[in-house]
């Protein structure tokens, strides 16, 4: 079971490891700002408004739109006992994930559904 709390807090905390996101946060903040609402400066205003918000679901959104998942989308795998490889295990979860949202995007506290539906407005 993920616990989305604790994974994002973990994605806080390691966005200024993120070399691309450090060099061009000017660039994506105002993304991050229309989402939000918040006024943010600087990627540790970022990260400090996300610390007291992390309930908020702008907060969680805005955080989805500055991220690059592929680092943590890597760290899942199997069990021992599972008879595929990790990367077949990968895309199928994938596919499921693509099927569940597509039927549930209506509903907004599905994070990522959410998310695609403000991207798209």
């Amino acid at each position: 079971m993920i616990d989305f709390k604790t994974l994002y807090a973990e994605i806080n905390q390691e966005l200024p490891q993120d070399a691309d996101l450090t060099k061009h946060f000017h660039e994506v903040k105002y993304r991050v700002e229309q989402l939000t609402a918040n006024n943010i400066n600087t990627l540790q205003d970022w990260q400090n408004t996300f610390t007291q918000q992390a309930d908020d679901e702008a907060s969680r959104l805005g955080l989805l739109s500055l991220a690059k998942s592929k680092p943590y989308w890597h760290q899942i795998t199997t069990h021992d006992d599972f008879s595929h490889d990790a990367e077949d295990f990968r895309e199928q979860l994938a596919l499921a994930i693509g099927r569940f949202y597509s039927d549930h995007l209506e509903i907004p506290t599905n994070h990522l559904g959410h998310w695609l539906q403000h991207l798209r407005q």
